[in-house]
């Protein structure tokens, strides 16, 4: 957006009437519901470059780590899940903890081992 300052537009009494008709004080406050606005947008355009260097130094690598740290529980739950000694109640749960993570995981990355992993489970 411009730099330009804007001045709002508004109709003022005129010098002979006492007030404003209804539709000039209807007028006036949709110009001040602008006016705020604007300024809502030029808040918003001066965090944005902020939240988005924050966004991609912070979040991203955070939420890689994430998928990575649930890619690797469910390497280990389905390594788990033939251990001897595991009664079918464990392995109907840790099958469908091991369904639903890599189900999320499949969605959000294309990977070929969590899908043999999900179809075997």
């Amino acid at each position: 957006m411009t730099k330009a300052i804007h001045q709002a537009v508004s109709i003022a009494p005129g010098h002979n009437k006492a007030s404003l008709s209804p539709g000039q004080k209807a007028f006036n406050t949709l110009i001040r519901q602008i006016e705020k606005r604007r300024d809502r947008l030029r808040a918003w355009e001066t965090v944005m470059p902020a939240f988005q260097k924050k966004y991609v130094d912070e979040l991203l690598p955070l939420e890689r780590e994430s998928t990575d740290l649930h890619a690797r529980m469910v390497y280990r739950l389905d390594g788990a899940f033939d251990q001897k000694g595991l009664t079918k109640a464990e392995r109907r749960t840790i099958s469908e903890l091991i369904a639903g993570l890599a189900g999320d995981l499949i969605e959000e990355s294309n990977n070929a081992q969590l899908k043999v992993i999900f179809n075997r489970h």
